[in-house]
């Protein structure tokens, strides 16, 4: 049970930090307690998709 707790929270900090680096820091924070998308009308956009794989 300790060793899914300390599993679940290194993969929480590991999601936190991909959000950090691939969005600007106000958003970033808010991001995971909210259910609605955000937007921003911008001239020039990029799209990334980021997937984390563990192997243990």
């Amino acid at each position: 049970e300790l060793d899914e707790t300390s599993n679940a929270e290194r993969i929480e900090l590991a999601n936190q930090q991909m959000l950090q680096n691939a969005l600007p820091s106000h958003i970033a924070q808010s991001f995971p307690s909210k259910s609605d998308l955000y937007h921003h009308i911008c001239h020039s956009v990029g799209i990334a998709h980021i997937s984390v794989c563990y192997i243990i």
